[in-house]
């Protein structure tokens, strides 16, 4: 009988697939934009403090 061992991606549940090419692109998107777009990045989606200017609900979910 024939043993199937699955390789590479295919042994990840899609979720954590999914996760990881979004962190690659937001990885990437913050390396192209250079530093203004990093200081985008993080002030859009960074986890602030709720008395913040910077503070906005959906970041609740996105600060990962």
């Amino acid at each position: 009988m024939a043993e199937f061992r699955p390789t590479g991606f295919s042994i990840l549940p899609v979720v954590i697939k999914n996760l990881l090419i979004v962190y690659t692109l937001v990885f990437i998107a913050q390396n192209t934009f250079g530093p203004a777009g990093e200081l985008w990045f993080n002030n859009m989606f960074a986890l602030h403090d709720i008395h913040s200017v910077y503070f906005r609900p959906h970041q609740l979910i996105t600060h990962l």
